[in-house]
């Protein structure tokens, strides 16, 4: 506690002003913080209500081929049922639409299985969990006639032709593998011209969201796969 030297009133009077305008300046101080604050939140939320929010129908609404460019799961299958177990390696792996709707995706998954040509007709119903566009769908292998879902493809970027999606497996219930990193299975697609190859930002939200692990599915013969 400050005791002012009130004996001499000139003095006193000093004092209680330096007091009061300290005061007054801890209290100016105190509401130019509060407005920074507020100017900063309201800066941060509109920045959230104004950034594209994804949406997975706009990537897959093309007449031209997705291709597979990399992915974190290995592309090599062995069936291990006959007498001799076989190997299969998958290469060239596209997505080429048939027909898109606000609900569902009916399209072919054309790729090389050993170099032969293998196209499988697949669906996927769009998952729509709130006011947003559905940045998921549940994926169906038609020409099984198996109509329940296999896995769930998540859209986590995509610009300029190139988008990553999170690939979710379901057997069962369902089942998200990461890594100790909290890292993800990954797909990158890239739009038609592969040429032009994933430009830095792409390459650089697989490389911090995905495993480590990748596999190129994609090569120069591919162009000629239809």
């Amino acid at each position: 506690m400050v005791v002012a030297p009130c004996g001499h009133f000139s003095l006193c009077h000093i004092f209680f002003g330096v007091v009061i305008s300290v005061c007054k300046l801890v209290m100016w101080t105190t509401f130019v913080c509060s407005q920074m604050c507020t100017f900063a939140e309201n800066i941060s939320q509109s920045q959230r209500t104004t950034r594209p929010l994804l949406d997975i129908r706009k990537v897959f609404n093309t007449s031209r081929r997705q291709w597979v460019f990399k992915q974190t799961m290995s592309n090599v299958y062995t069936y291990t049922e006959a007498s001799t177990p076989i190997s299969f390696e998958q290469q060239c792996t596209f997505i080429k639409k048939i027909e898109i709707s606000d609900t569902q995706f009916k399209f072919w998954l054309k790729m090389t299985l050993n170099g032969q040509k293998v196209e499988i007709l697949m669906l996927g119903q769009f998952q729509q969990e709130d006011q947003n566009s559905p940045v998921s769908m549940r994926v169906a292998d038609l020409s099984a006639n198996e109509t329940s879902p296999f896995e769930i493809m998540t859209l986590g970027y995509t610009r300029s032709g190139c988008s990553v999606f999170y690939i979710t497996a379901l057997e069962g219930d369902v089942k998200e593998e990461r890594d100790d990193s909290h890292r993800r299975e990954c797909q990158m697609y890239i739009r038609n011209d592969v040429s032009k190859l994933p430009d830095d930002q792409c390459k650089k939200f697989y490389k911090k969201n995905c495993k480590d692990k990748h596999y190129v599915i994609y090569k120069k013969s591919c162009e000629s796969v239809k």
